[in-house]
C-alpha cells in the first residue's frame, strides 16, 4: 500500500475517518446507531489489523521500494531535479457515432467537447491526459516535480499526465505507481445514455459485437425500463449482464423504494442477469437502500466520498461503490470498502462513455492496482467517431488487457488532433 509518511504525499498524511462513531472518535449525532458494520465484529477489529491500521492513526506499512525511493526525493541523477516546464492544452470536438448521435446530443449536449493535455518536463519527457476544461488551473503545476503530485487532489487529466511522466521516467507502467498489480485484465462495461427500448436493444447488439458482456444503461423516468431490459435480454447472449444507472438522487420523486420493488417483481426472471442497480433511489435514503438489499435482494452500487462511504457501510446500504475523480479520494473509498465488508468497487471516470481514449486507459491502470476493483470499469471510448490515441483499448471476450508499456502506454494520434481541434493549443510555461 502507498500509505507512508513523506512530504510528497500530503494527501496521505491523515486517512483517519474523523467522524467514525465510537472509540475511534466520532460524532454520534451525525452517525446514528446502525445494526452492525458488515464483515467485521467491531470497529476495533478493523483498526487493529495491520492492513487497515493506517486508516485509524496506527503505524503505516512501508511503501514498495520503487515508491519509497521516488517519494523521498531519490531518483536517477538525470531526474533528480525534473520539473514541469510547459503544458499544452488542445480543445477538440469529436462527434458521436451516427447511431448514438441523437440521444447523446439530446441528453449530453456539449459533451462532444473534450481537451487533451501535454505536460512537458525539462528533461524531455511528455505526459498526456484527457478530460474536461481545467485550463484555468494549470499555471500552478509549472516548476513542480511530478512526484510532488502523486496521490493528490488534482483532476483526472492532470493525474493521467503526471503518472504518464513518472512511469516513463522510471520505465514502469503507471499502475506500478499506485500499487502492486492485482490482475492482468480488467472487465469492461459498455455505456449507453438513456434511449428508447428499441435503441437500447440495438446498442446492446453493438456492445456484443465490440467485445462487451456488461452494459451500463442510463435509466430515466421518461423511458420504460422494464421494456428496455426485456428487449435487451431478448437479443443478447445468456451471459450478458445489464447495469441500470438510475441517478436516483436526481429523480427521487420518481425512483422510489416502491418503484424499485415493482421493477424487481417485473424482472424477477432476469435478476441474475442484472449486474447491479446503480443509484436506484436517493442515496441519502440509507434505510430505503438497506431495505431494498435485505428484502428485495437487489445488488446496489453508489457514488460516495470517503465520509459518506463509511456511513453507507455502517447501514448496509450498498454492495459496491463507483470510484473516480481525484486519485486520493478514489483510493480511500476503495480501501474503506474493502476494510468494512470486502465490498468491491467499479472504476468510473468523468464522462463515462463520453471519453476519447486516454481516460479508459487510466481507468484500467487504476483497476489493475486496487485489490477489490473487481467490477467492470464503465469508462469506454466507443461512442465517438475517433479516439485521440493511436491504438485505443478494445475489450476481448469482455476484458481489457492491462497496458505494460512505461507510463500510460499510449501514443497520441496526431492526425485526429489536427482534424478535430477547434484552434491552436493554449500554452502555459516556456
Amino acid at each position: 500500500m502507498l500509505y507512508f509518511r513523506c512530504k510528497a504525499y500530503p494527501m496521505l498524511q491523515n486517512l483517519r475517518l474523523r467522524h467514525w462513531r465510537g472509540d475511534i472518535g466520532g460524532d454520534a449525532t451525525r452517525f446514528p446507531a446502525a445494526p452492525h458494520v458488515p464483515g467485521i465484529a467491531a470497529r476495533a477489529a478493523i483498526a487493529g489489523t495491520a492492513k487497515n491500521r493506517h486508516y485509524f492513526g496506527g503505524a503505516r506499512p512501508a511503501a514498495p521500494p520503487l515508491l519509497r525511493e521516488l517519494a523521498t526525493g531519490w531518483a536517477p541523477k538525470r531526474n533528480s531535479t525534473m520539473k514541469i516546464t510547459r503544458i499544452e492544452s488542445t480543445e477538440l470536438v469529436i462527434p458521436w457515432l451516427d447511431r448514438v448521435s441523437e440521444p447523446m446530443s439530446a441528453h449530453m449536449s456539449g459533451a462532444e467537447r473534450t481537451f487533451v493535455y501535454r505536460f512537458l518536463t525539462d528533461d524531455g519527457i511528455v505526459g498526456v491526459g484527457e478530460g474536461g476544461d481545467c485550463r484555468g488551473n494549470l499555471e500552478k503545476y509549472i516548476g513542480r516535480h511530478p512526484a510532488e503530485l502523486l496521490m493528490g487532489p488534482d483532476p483526472e487529466p492532470v493525474q493521467e499526465a503526471i503518472y504518464d511522466i513518472l512511469g516513463k521516467s522510471l520505465g514502469v507502467p503507471a499502475y506500478r505507481l499506485i500499487g502492486q498489480k492485482c490482475r492482468d485484465r480488467v472487465e469492461a462495461a459498455f455505456w449507453s445514455i438513456d434511449m428508447s427500448p428499441q435503441q437500447a436493444a440495438a446498442e446492446a447488439l453493438a456492445a456484443v459485437g465490440g467485445g462487451y458482456f456488461v452494459h451500463k444503461l442510463k435509466v430515466r423516468p421518461w423511458e420504460d425500463f422494464i421494456e428496455q431490459a426485456e428487449r435487451i435480454f431478448a437479443v443478447v447472449p445468456a451471459g450478458y449482464r445489464l447495469r441500470p444507472d438510475f441517478n436516483g438522487h436526481r429523480y427521487s420523486d420518481y425512483f422510489t423504494v416502491d418503484r424499485m420493488l415493482d421493477f424487481a417483481r417485473a424482472l424477477e426472471r432476469y435478476m441474475d442477469r442484472i449486474d447491479y442497480f446503480e443509484g436506484p433511489i436517493n442515496d441519502r435514503n440509507l434505510s430505503g437502500l438497506a431495505f431494498l438489499r435485505s428484502s428485495a435482494g437487489l445488488r446496489i452500487s453508489l457514488h460516495a466520498d470517503p465520509e459518506w462511504a463509511a456511513l453507507c457501510c455502517r447501514h448496509d446500504a450498498c454492495d459496491y461503490f463507483q470510484i473516480g475523480g481525484p486519485l486520493a479520494t478514489a483510493v480511500k473509498v476503495a480501501h474503506l470498502a474493502e476494510a468494512t465488508g470486502h465490498r468491491a468497487v467499479a472504476v468510473e471516470l468523468a464522462g463515462g462513455g463520453a471519453g476519447a481514449g486516454i481516460n479508459t486507459v487510466w481507468a484500467v491502470h487504476l483497476a489493475a492496482a486496487l485489490p477489490n476493483a473487481t467490477r467492470a470499469v464503465d469508462t469506454v471510448p466507443d461512442l465517438r467517431v475517433a479516439s485521440v490515441i493511436a491504438d485505443p483499448l478494445k475489450p476481448k471476450a469482455g476484458f481489457f488487457a492491462v497496458p505494460e508499456d512505461p507510463g500510460l502506454g499510449v501514443e497520441l494520434d496526431e492526425e485526429v488532433l489536427r482534424r478535430f481541434r477547434t484552434g491552436d493549443p493554449v500554452v502555459v510555461g516556456d
